[in-house]
């Protein structure tokens, strides 16, 4: 497969940022409470993640909304609905759950529709694209892309915080060019 540009955390232009991560990362991979979790919500997210060789988007979103309520599950997040527990899990975490101002078709739908925040949006969107009834139409086809991003950034940050990473990162939503970081929004 050629090499080519795959939107994440992890910025080239800054590797040492993979060395900051890795030991978090090593030691939630190898303890067995939650193991099984990190390595089913790594592997959904980088299947959704792939481009052409994955899911998709609209199978990516999917995959992504799996993963963001297996992380709410593991963190203690249980009942209520999973925009609920998606929002508490990034509250408790101190992730914006707003919708970016770069996810401009999000926001318009998200304002068309009442839609409170970017977990309420992502899983609307979702259950759209599950769900035969069709509440909204063919009106979300345009939002799946930024509803995807958005949930691989969450899935990102959450997954760094688990890490206990407290530096910077790659933010997939706002980076403009290569070797632009932002700090953690925790840190």
């Amino acid at each position: 497969m050629p090499w080519g540009y795959t939107p994440s955390w992890f910025d080239t232009m800054n590797g040492q940022i993979l060395s900051e991560v890795f030991p978090g990362f090593w030691d939630r991979f190898n303890n067995p409470i939650g193991q099984e979790t990190i390595r089913t919500v790594l592997y959904w997210y980088l299947r959704s993640n792939a481009h052409g060789s994955g899911a998709g988007v609209d199978g990516g979103l999917i995959l992504t909304q799996a993963a963001l309520e297996r992380l709410t599950y593991y963190l203690g997040h249980r009942g209520k609905s999973a925009a609920e527990r998606v929002r508490k899990a990034l509250t408790v975490m101190q992730i914006n759950t707003g919708i970016r101002r770069n996810c401009q078709k999000l926001r318009a739908l998200a304002r068309k529709n009442g839609w409170q925040d970017g977990p309420y949006a992502l899983t609307e969107i979702r259950n759209d694209l599950i769900h035969p009834k069709q509440k909204y139409g063919n009106t979300l086809s345009g939002s799946y892309y930024e509803g995807w991003n958005l949930g691989q950034w969450y899935v990102e940050l959450m997954l760094m915080h688990l890490f206990s990473h407290n530096g910077r990162y790659g933010n997939r939503i706002t980076q403009t060019w290569e070797g632009e970081v932002v700090s953690v929004p925790w840190a």
